[in-house]
């Protein structure tokens, strides 16, 4: 079985500038996904959000094959939905989707913890003075 036939993942990415300390990164997402929980989305975040998905799905529909194309949409939506045509009823909740919804969805999946992961740039690196040589025999 496929684990994300039953579950879901949620990702919020930020990228620091050199020398800001990823706390107050941190800090700043806290406050403005408590926001959200507390106030949900605007009217007008609402109607980009979908807007957004749909031309989404359109330019998706547009190629054939790849990631995204009809071939991708009509096996996920058989996959996961049990019918290749579930995409119809997917866009017709989004299109019906409230603020509310939105919120009540959003209480419900993304106050119950976290997990931070901190990606760190390589420092620079300079090549070694002495060329290390490995020599392999056998056959394989």
């Amino acid at each position: 079985m496929d684990l994300r036939e039953i579950a879901g993942q949620f990702t919020i990415v930020a990228t620091a500038q050199q020398g800001v300390d990823l706390k107050d990164i941190e800090k700043a997402i806290d406050e403005e996904l408590a926001i959200f929980l507390k106030k949900g989305p605007s009217r007008p975040e609402m109607e980009r959000i979908k807007t957004q998905y749909r031309a989404g799905f359109i330019r998706g529909i547009e190629r054939i094959g790849g990631f995204g194309g009809k071939s991708d949409i009509l096996a996920r939506n058989q996959v996961y939905g049990g019918n290749p045509e579930q995409y119809k009823i997917t866009l017709d909740r989004v299109a019906a989707a409230t603020a509310k919804d939105l919120k009540e969805a959003a209480n419900r999946w993304l106050s119950d913890g976290v997990y931070i992961l901190e990606i760190h740039p390589f420092p620079n690196y300079s090549a070694a003075q002495k060329m290390l040589t490995v020599k392999v025999t056998g056959c394989w």
